[in-house]
């Protein structure tokens, strides 16, 4: 190993690297903080949702790098004539330039019994309107043209 800690440099380098990709750390001014925050209101917390919902932002990270923070919620809201829970998800991804919310009302959305479903389609609309901020900051967005006056 080389005594000028290049080495030891690089290898911190890539393991905070990892960690940010994995679990959604990035480092700050030499402090490890954590991007996504999570919060379940009437839902007990398991795991297997919470890793579903790791890699899901980890995706989101991979579109861009100025998401600065993250914060889902998940709730099972107590709507006693509705035969099955339906699951909403929401999602408050705060970039560097602005905020991206996602949340609806699934009231009528009877595939948001499944709480992976309502993962899934919260993230997959988080991941649109991300695609068209990132767009909107590069300056790639189409610009029409107006139609020829007589």
């Amino acid at each position: 190993m080389p005594r000028n800690g290049l080495h030891e440099t690089a290898v911190w380098s890539r393991v905070f690297e990892c960690a940010r990709m994995a679990g959604a750390l990035r480092r700050v001014r030499g402090v490890m903080e954590e991007l996504l925050k999570l919060t379940f209101h009437g839902v007990e917390p398991t795991p297997a949702i919470e890793n579903k919902i790791r890699e899901r932002f980890a995706k989101l990270e991979q579109l861009s790098d100025g998401i600065v923070a993250c914060h889902v919620t998940v709730d099972a809201p107590h709507r006693h004539h509705h035969k099955g829970t339906i699951f909403t998800v929401r999602i408050d991804l705060t970039v560097k330039h602005g905020e991206i919310v996602v949340g609806r009302d699934p009231a009528h959305d009877h595939a948001h019994e499944d709480l992976y479903v309502a993962i899934r389609d919260a993230f997959d609309v988080a991941r649109r309107l991300l695609q068209d901020y990132v767009r909107k900051q590069r300056g790639d967005v189409k610009h029409h043209r107006q139609p020829a006056s007589i």
